[in-house]
C-alpha cells in the first residue's frame, strides 16, 4: 500500500509538471576566481549553498577563472571558492533571482585552504546582460507600504515605469490593481506572469481593476450625477482588471519588473514584463496571520453627497441623510504557512486571503417618477399620478392606463417594494433633479489561495508544483436597471 501511495504521489507531481510546461522560475550565478594580483586562479573549486532548502551545487573554474552554475532555485546563497595554496574565500547573502544571472568576484589570498575569509555582500548591479529592470525580494515587498495592497504598485520602483491610483472608491477597484505605463507605452502593452505562467489580461491587456473608459468596454463610464458630480466606473463590466491573477504581497517571494532590453524569453509586448513568484517552503517552519479593516466612520462626508442631502432638506430632490456619508467597508484577513515535510528534501507552502469590499456610494440609483405617484396603485391613484405632470398650459390626462402599464406599476419586488418606486418628494419637477433615490450596496468578495510543493529529487534536480486560485466577483444592485430586482454580477478571477 505504501509503495502504491508513493507511486501515486509521483504520478501527480509529474502530471502537474507536465501541465505547467516549461516555465522558468530559476536563476543562475556566475563569476571569476582571482588571486590578490588580479590573475585568474583556474581549477578552483566553487560551491554554492542555500542552507534554508538544503541545496548545494559545485563546479570548477575554467582556465580564465570564470565559473557558472545554472538552474538555482530562487533564494539566498553562500558562495565558497577553494584552491590549494590559498585561503578559502566565502561570500554570503547572495540573492539569486528568477531568470537572472548574479555575478560575483571571488578573491583568494595566499595561505592555507583551512583558513576562511567570509564577506557578506549582495551585488546590486546586473553585470551579465543589459536588461533594464528591478527585482524585489520578499523582505523588500513586505516593507513597502502599498495604498491598495496590490503588487502592481511595486512596479513604479523600476526605471521608466509610472502608475496612477485608481480614480475612486468603487467596488470595481476591488483588488487595487493599477494601470502601468512603461517607457511611454500604453497600459495595455504589458506582460504579466505568475510563477512563470503568462497571466496577461486576454480581454484588453489592462491591469487596472476598474476601467472607466468605453474605449475598453461598452456600457461603462459616466453614471447618473450625484449633487452635480458624475460618477465613473460604476458598471460591473468595468471590473475586468480584477481577473488578473493578483497574489497578495504576503504570498510573494519576489517581484521582477523589466522595462527594456529583454532577453529571449521576454518581449512578447512592448511594455513592462512583470513576473510575480509566490513563496516556497524552507527547512524552517514559518507562517503569519494578517488582516486589515477600514470603514467610513472617520471619513469626511463627500462634498457632492452632502450637497445633495442639504438640497433635499430644502425640498430640492430626494436624498436621505444616511447617504451624506455613504457606507463603506473594506476588510481582509489571511494566513500563510510554509516549512519542511522532509528536511532538505520536500517542502510545502500554503496561503489564503479573504477580502470583502462593500460600498454604498456606487450602489445607489436615482431617477424621476411622476410627483403624484404614491403607493396607491389603483386606477384612480395612477390617473392622479399621470395628472401630477399637468401644469400651466398642460392639459390634464384623460386617457386610459393600459393593462401592461398598470401591471408594471403594480409589480412588486420580493421584499414587498414596488418595482417602480413612489415619489419621495412632492416638489414640482425640475430638470436633472431626481425625486427618487434608491439605496443599495455594491460589493466585491474575493478569495485567493496558493499552494506549493518543492521536491529535491537529486542534488541537481528539483521538482516544483505550484497552484494559485482566485475568484473575486463584483455585484451591483442597479447594474442593469434603475429600478430594483435586476442586480448584475461579473465573475472575475482565474481558477
Amino acid at each position: 500500500m505504501r509503495k502504491f501511495l508513493t507511486l501515486l504521489f509521483l504520478i501527480f507531481l509529474f502530471a502537474s509538471a507536465t501541465i505547467a510546461g516549461a516555465q522558468q522560475t530559476l536563476g543562475s550565478l556566475n563569476g571569476t576566481v582571482l588571486d590578490a594580483s588580479g590573475a585568474a586562479v583556474p581549477g578552483s573549486a566553487v560551491t554554492v549553498t542555500d542552507a534554508s532548502i538544503g541545496i548545494t551545487r559545485t563546479t570548477k573554474a575554467q582556465s580564465n577563472g570564470f565559473f557558472q552554475i545554472f538552474n538555482l532555485p530562487v533564494g539566498t546563497y553562500k558562495v565558497q571558492a577553494t584552491h590549494e595554496g590559498f585561503d578559502t574565500a566565502v561570500l554570503s547573502g547572495i540573492e539569486v533571482q528568477e531568470a537572472q544571472a548574479k555575478t560575483v568576484t571571488m578573491t583568494l589570498k595566499v595561505g592555507q585552504i583551512t583558513t576562511s575569509v567570509e564577506v557578506t555582500a549582495n551585488p546590486l548591479l546586473n553585470a551579465t546582460d543589459d536588461t533594464n529592470g528591478y527585482t524585489l525580494d520578499k523582505e523588500q515587498i513586505l516593507l513597502t507600504p502599498l495604498a491598495t495592497g496590490s503588487f502592481t504598485q511595486l512596479a513604479v520602483l523600476s526605471p521608466g515605469v509610472s502608475a496612477e491610483l485608481l480614480s475612486n472608491l468603487d467596488s470595481n477597484s476591488g483588488l487595487g490593481n493599477q494601470p502601468i505605463w512603461a517607457n511611454g507605452q500604453r497600459d495595455t502593452s504589458n506582460t504579466f506572469q505568475v510563477n512563470g505562467v503568462d497571466a496577461t489580461n486576454l480581454f484588453n491587456g489592462k491591469s487596472s481593476s476598474g476601467s472607466n473608459s468605453q474605449r475598453y468596454a461598452f456600457n461603462i463610464g459616466q453614471s447618473a450625477p450625484v449633487g452635480g458630480a458624475a460618477g465613473v466606473g460604476t458598471s460591473v463590466f468595468g471590473s475586468n482588471g480584477n481577473s488578473l491573477p493578483s497574489p497578495p504581497p504576503e504570498f510573494l517571494q519576489e517581484l521582477r519588473v523589466n522595462t527594456s532590453m529583454y532577453d529571449a524569453q521576454q518581449g512578447a509586448t512592448s511594455g513592462a514584463q512583470i513576473d510575480a513568484n509566490t513563496a516556497s517552503g524552507t527547512n524552517t517552519l514559518h507562517g503569519q496571520v494578517f488582516g486589515s479593516f477600514a470603514n467610513n466612520s472617520m471619513n469626511a462626508a463627500p462634498f457632492f453627497f452632502r450637497q445633495e442631502y442639504l438640497l433635499g432638506q430644502q425640498g430640492i430632490g430626494a436624498f436621505p441623510e444616511s447617504l451624506a456619508n455613504p457606507y463603506l467597508r473594506r476588510w481582509t484577513t489571511g494566513a500563510t504557512l510554509g516549512g519542511p515535510i522532509i528536511k532538505d528534501k520536500l517542502f510545502f507552502f500554503l496561503a489564503y486571503q479573504h477580502r470583502s469590499n462593500s460600498d454604498q456610494a456606487t450602489g445607489i440609483s436615482q431617477m424621476n417618477v411622476p410627483i403624484g405617484l404614491t403607493d396607491d396603485r389603483s386606477v384612480a391613484g395612477i390617473d392622479a399620478a399621470a395628472n401630477s405632470y399637468a401644469g400651466p398650459g398642460v392639459a390634464p390626462f384623460t386617457g386610459t392606463i393600459g393593462p401592461i402599464a398598470q401591471a408594471l406599476l403594480n409589480a412588486k419586488l420580493p421584499n414587498g417594494q414596488y418595482l417602480i418606486p413612489s415619489s419621495q418628494n412632492s416638489s414640482p419637477y425640475a430638470y436633472r433633479v431626481p425625486n427618487v433615490t434608491l439605496i443599495g450596496t455594491s460589493s466585491l468578495v474575493a478569495d485567493q489561495a496558493d499552494a506549493g510543493l518543492d521536491w529535491d529529487v537529486t542534488s541537481a534536480d528539483r521538482l516544483s508544483v505550484k497552484y494559485y486560485f482566485q475568484t473575486d466577483p463584483v455585484n451591483k444592485p442597479y447594474g442593469f436597471s434603475q429600478t430594483g430586482g435586476f442586480p448584475v454580477t461579473q465573475n472575475n478571477g482565474p481558477r
